[in-house]
């Protein structure tokens, strides 16, 4: 039984996540000081990925401290996760850059995309309009009725 309160896709996407976050090269886990997790469905959730990094002094989600309070403070992280953006609406330029603005020298900024149509919405911006160079990697492979990307972008 997990202590995330999920319905069964959304632990499978969970496990998948938490599979790929776990499967990053130890040297890459262990220089993670400072992370933020974005839309986040669970507190527990944050609690099991920071779990993953050993070294982690400052952990912080938007359900406890609010995305406009962390986008606007002055903390920077050396690994933000969205956890798939909420609607459409919200994947537009400036608010990829204001996460983007807060990402510490050599820092990580990994996007979890649910459907492809966030996907594609995102690679256009991150292509076209901010010309960043980015990873891509398709979690949901041989998974039924499974869509999952993750998009890497390192500062």
């Amino acid at each position: 039984m997990s202590i995330v309160p999920f319905n069964i896709s959304d632990g499978e996407l969970f496990y998948l996540k938490t599979n790929h976050i776990k499967s990053q090269p130890p040297f890459k886990m262990n220089k993670v000081t400072s992370a933020y997790f974005h839309n986040c469905s669970h507190n527990d959730m944050c609690t099991i990925w920071t779990l993953l990094f050993k070294n982690i002094e400052t952990c912080k989600n938007n359900i406890k401290y609010g995305h406009d309070y962390i986008l606007n403070s002055l903390d920077y992280f050396d690994l933000i996760i969205i956890n798939d953006f909420l609607t459409e609406e919200e994947i537009e330029t400036k608010y990829i850059e204001k996460f983007l603005d807060i990402i510490s020298k050599k820092g990580e900024l990994i996007i979890f995309c649910n459907s492809e149509k966030k996907h594609n919405l995102v690679v256009e911006i991150l292509d076209t309009n901010l010309k960043k160079k980015f990873f891509e990697k398709n979690l949901g492979l041989n998974k039924d009725n499974l869509f999952l990307k993750v998009i890497t972008i390192t500062v």
